[in-house]
């Protein structure tokens, strides 16, 4: 079973604002469950990850990296920096779509590395363009049921 949920949020220094949401909790909780998310602005897929810390953990420690390296101009601080689209969002009042769908009964980071990567690639083949802020994906073979999962859960989030 699919379990998504979506959040309206905003960009801050300090990682993903939730806006008026009764569901901010799906992305504080849920540490050691395997989830992969997508950021939107309206129709444009902007981003695809996983992650298996909570979402909240994940982004603040991404958007800490970015404001201690490029805002604060400190490029040998070590931290992801791989959320290419922060700087186009952040402080800013554009709100945002976040899809976080649990992968409750998946436990196996390189099955939902081929979810991801299959979803990214579905989207390439669908949207023409591959998500605008996407740096890499992780293609495994040994895993063909992913293609069904990403076929799901697109649809899910073009709903």
């Amino acid at each position: 079973m699919i379990e998504m949920q979506t959040l309206k949020i905003k960009i801050t220094e300090n990682g993903i604002l939730p806006i008026n949401s009764s569901n901010e909790t799906c992305f504080s909780s849920d540490y050691g469950i395997f989830k992969l998310y997508v950021v939107k602005d309206n129709a444009t897929i902007l981003y695809v990850g996983i992650a298996k810390q909570t979402i909240k953990a994940r982004f603040q420690g991404s958007f800490r990296a970015y404001t201690i390296k490029s805002v604060k101009e400190i490029p040998e601080y070590n931290g992801y920096s791989g959320y290419k689209w922060i700087k186009e969002y952040i402080n800013t009042d554009k709100i945002l779509d976040l899809y976080i769908i649990r992968l409750n009964e998946i436990n196996d980071k390189e099955k939902c590395e081929a979810i991801e990567a299959e979803l990214v690639f579905l989207i390439r083949q669908t949207k023409s363009q591959w998500p605008l802020y996407q740096n890499e994906i992780h293609f495994h073979e040994k895993h063909p049921e992913a293609k069904e999962i990403a076929i799901k859960l697109l649809a899910l989030i073009e709903k």
